[in-house]
């Protein structure tokens, strides 16, 4: 299973919470199976609450609600259980707040999420696993 990895930066707000929110589109199917996250900056022992939340466009009752305790600089990685399921070709809206940083700090830090992907095959699926 691949991990589909990306690095962020991004400013605190002046009531030293993080509240962020992007909309992507799925190019396959597949599933998310696990994730880890880690911030790179202000590294000074603090607990950061976080929610992450993906919700399909076209249904949003189709999500995906992780909840958990950052700490600065030390990576956190969990399962995602049970795994989630991505459309291929659909809208999904991803948002993210994050509490406990100081007011306007800006944060750095790695995330990534591990998938497995679905090739159609003869008008049937098969799971890929790398």
């Amino acid at each position: 299973m691949p991990w589909l990895e990306t690095e962020f930066r991004a400013r605190v707000g002046p009531d030293g919470r993080f509240q962020g929110e992007t909309e992507a589109e799925a190019p396959a199917g597949g599933k998310l199976r696990e994730y880890k996250v880690k911030t790179t900056s202000g590294c000074g022992g603090r607990v950061h609450p976080t929610v992450l939340i993906i919700q399909r466009e076209d249904n949003l009752g189709d999500k995906l609600e992780l909840h958990t305790d950052l700490r600065d600089c030390e990576e956190h990685q969990a399962d995602i259980d049970p795994p989630f399921q991505i459309r291929g070709g659909r809208r999904y809206i991803i948002r993210l707040t994050s509490e406990g940083f100081d007011p306007d700090e800006e944060i750095e830090g790695e995330a990534a999420v591990r998938y497995t992907f679905f090739l159609d095959a003869n008008a049937s699926f098969r799971e890929i696993k790398s």
